[in-house]
C-alpha cells in the first residue's frame, strides 16, 4: 500500500522546477515560497483482472476461500493531506536552487469482521491476522516527509526553446517515524535516499501554444523498512527500490496575455525490481497517470499595479489511466500550488 502511494506523491515531490512542466528557471537574485496542498483519499484499488475492489479485498477473499466460508469481512479506509513547502533561490540567471519538504496528516480507519463458528477459530484467525499486522484499528498521524534538494541550470534560453537540467537528492533525514504503523501513516517518506536527474524541454512555436517534455531519473539507495511477516510479526529489514524513469508530456494553450494557462498532461513511470530483505520482487512496475492543469499568473496585472504583489496559482487534477504488477490506487486525486516572491533582486 505505502509504495503504491509513494509513487503517486512522487508526480509532485519530485518536481525540480518551479512547476511541474517548465523548463523555466528563477530569476536571478529572486527568493520564492511555494505551497503545494494535496487532499488524498485512499479506500479502493484495481486488482490484477482491472477490476475496482475495497482495499484488502483479496486477502479477505483467500482467506475465505482457504477455510470454505466467508467467516472474515472488513475495510480499509484512509485519508491523507499533504502541505509541502518549497523554497526557490535564483543563483544566477540560469542557476536555481530548489527544496521542497512536506508536512501530512493521515487518519487510517481498518476494520476486521471475524464470524467464525467458535471461539477457537476465531482465536486462531485473529491471530493469523494480527501476525500480519490486520486488526481492527483507528490510526493518526502527523509528521513530516522526505527532503529534496534541487540544483537546476538552464542551457538554452530561445525564444521558442527553453531547455534545462538538474541534479537532486531526495533524504528521508526529516522523515517522522511512527514505529510498527510508519508503513500505514507516514506516506510521505521512502525509507530510503535517492540521487535524482532531471531533464525539461519547452518548445513554444505560437505565443498561444506551448509543448514541455520532462525526463527525471531516480536512483535509490540501500535502505531499510520495517515491514510484517506473517508468523513472524514486525522486523526491520534490508530494502532497495528499482530504478525509476519518469516521463512527462504536457500540451499548453495560453490564455489572456499569458494570465491563464490551460494544460493536459501525460505522464508515465516505469520502476524496477525492488528488493526487499535480500529477496528481489518478481517484475517491474509502471503506471500511466494523465493530467489537466489550469494556472493563473499575476505578473501582468502586478505590472499594472492591479495587484500588490505577483505570484502563480497552479490547479491540478490527476486520474489514473492503468498500472502494471501493482494493486494500484484506484481513482483521482488534485493539488493546488501557490508561488510568491519573499524577495526580488533590483534591476542594476
Amino acid at each position: 500500500m505505502k509504495k503504491i502511494i509513494t509513487a503517486i506523491f512522487g508526480v509532485m515531490l519530485f518536481c525540480g522546477t518551479i512547476f511541474a512542466g517548465t523548463a523555466e528557471v528563477a530569476p536571478e537574485g529572486a527568493h520564492l515560497l511555494t505551497f503545494l496542498y494535496s487532499p488524498f483519499p485512499y479506500s479502493h484499488a484495481w486488482d490484477n483482472d482491472r477490476n475496482k475492489h475495497q482495499i484488502g479485498y483479496d486477502m479477505i477473499n483467500m482467506a475465505n476461500s482457504l477455510f470454505g466460508a466467508e467467516v472474515i469481512d472488513g475495510s480499509y479506509e484512509a485519508d491523507y493531506w499533504f502541505y509541502t513547502l518549497g523554497y526557490i533561490w535564483g543563483i544566477t540567471p540560469r542557476l536555481t536552487f530548489n527544496a521542497k519538504l512536506p508536512y501530512f496528516h493521515s487518519v487510517v480507519n481498518q476494520k476486521v469482521n471475524i464470524s467464525a463458528p467458535n471461539e477457537q477459530m476465531t482465536s486462531m484467525i485473529q491471530g493469523a491476522l494480527e501476525s500480519m499486522d490486520v486488526r481492527t484499528e483507528k490510526l493518526n498521524g502527523d509528521g513530516w516527509g522526505d527532503l529534496d534538494v534541487w540544483l537546476l541550470y538552464q542551457y538554452l534560453n530561445h525564444e521558442k526553446w527553453k531547455i534545462s537540467a538538474g541534479i537532486g537528492y531526495r533524504s528521508q533525514i526529516t522523515a517522522t517515524s511512527f514505529g510498527k504503523n510508519t508503513e500505514k501513516l507516514n506516506v510521505g517518506t521512502q525509507e530510503q535516499d535517492d540521487i535524482l536527474f532531471n531533464h525539461n524541454i519547452d518548445f513554444k512555436p505560437f505565443s498561444f501554444l506551448g509543448f514541455n517534455y520532462e525526463l527525471e531519473f531516480n536512483e535509490p539507495l540501500q535502505g531499510s523498512k520495517h515491514t510484517f511477516v506473517p508468523n513472524i510479526g514486525g522486523k526491520t529489514v534490508s530494502y532497495k527500490p528499482g530504478w525509476q524513469i519518469t516521463h512527462e508530456f504536457e500540451l499548453k494553450s495560453y490564455w489572456w496575455n499569458d494570465r491563464v494557462t490551460l494544460g493536459y498532461g501525460y505522464w508515465y513511470r516505469n520502476e524496477g525490481k525492488a528488493t526487499t530483505g535480500g529477496v528481489q520482487e518478481e517484475y517491474d512496475h509502471d503506471y500511466a497517470w494523465d493530467k489537466i492543469v489550469i494556472s493563473y499568473s499575476g505578473i501582468n496585472d502586478y505590472r499594472k499595479k492591479i495587484l500588490p504583489f505577483p505570484f502563480l496559482i497552479d490547479f491540478t487534477y490527476w486520474h489514473l489511466i492503468k498500472a502494471r504488477n501493482t494493486r494500484a490506487y484506484f481513482g483521482s486525486y488534485w493539488e493546488i500550488q501557490l508561488t510568491m516572491p519573499i524577495y526580488m533582486a533590483k534591476d542594476k
